[in-house]
């Protein structure tokens, strides 16, 4: 039996002979292919438990993401009917975050 290799991320991730963008490319692949099991909900609730368990600036920093994905998202022009909810929804949530008075505000503590 072949030798399994785990890939180390924290490595990956601290390699500065790697480009931000070809970083970023692995780890939305590494995403995208988590979320690929269509609607395995106890996978999206195992993480979500999982990155609630992280240290709270981690957290913070993770719903920076979040929000600054959902932001984005909300202004995508071109979609179809499986991706049509979470665009609508994305834009609903966009429009509640600019009538928020702070604008989401989430300080790097």
């Amino acid at each position: 039996m072949p030798e399994k290799h785990e890939f180390n991320w924290y490595t990956f991730l601290r390699d500065q002979n790697i480009s931000e963008e070809k970083k970023a490319e692995k780890l939305a692949d590494f995403i995208s292919r988590f979320f690929n099991l269509c609607g395995d909900s106890e996978r999206i609730k195992n993480l979500t438990v999982a990155l609630m368990n992280t240290h709270r600036t981690l957290q913070q920093g993770f719903m920076r993401f979040i929000i600054f994905y959902l932001n984005e998202y909300a202004k995508l022009e071109y979609f179809d009917d499986r991706n049509k909810a979470a665009v609508n929804l994305a834009k609903k949530i966009a429009k509640f975050m600019e009538e928020d008075s702070d604008g989401c505000y989430l300080p790097l503590i």
